[in-house]
């Protein structure tokens, strides 16, 4: 299983878009639009190379763990982010969210304490 990426679908669309005729600033407005649906109800695909550490933002351990297995990731790559507690000794990391994390009523204690790794300066 190999799917698109977010962004990959998104250009997809702003090509389609733009290939009607439509004025620019629609195609923008529509772009951002859906950009923003897709990612809330399908969460955030992204292309990462092997070498880049992942951190699963998931409603469960279990889906974060399922999605990983979907998509042939290396075990030693991949994090779930299933507390606020910081993921220590992990730098440079991309991050994917899974359809449902939002739900989780710690979700934005989550997101803030990953935004915060990722401003952290590390030796």
């Amino acid at each position: 299983m190999n799917p698109k990426t977010t962004a990959q679908s998104i250009a997809a669309y702003r090509n389609e878009l733009t290939a009607s005729g439509m004025p620019p600033g629609l195609v923008d407005d529509l772009v951002k639009d859906a950009a923003q649906t897709l990612v809330m109800n399908e969460g955030l695909t992204v292309k990462a190379a092997p070498s880049v550490p992942i951190v699963i933002c998931a409603r469960t351990t279990q889906q974060a763990i399922q999605w990983a297995n979907e998509h042939s990731l290396h075990p030693r790559n991949v994090h779930v982010a299933s507390s606020t507690t910081p993921l220590h000794g992990i730098t440079g990391f991309a991050i994917v969210t899974l359809p449902g994390f939002n739900e989780r009523n710690d979700a934005e204690e989550i997101r803030t304490a990953l935004t915060a790794m990722q401003d952290t300066p590390q030796d």
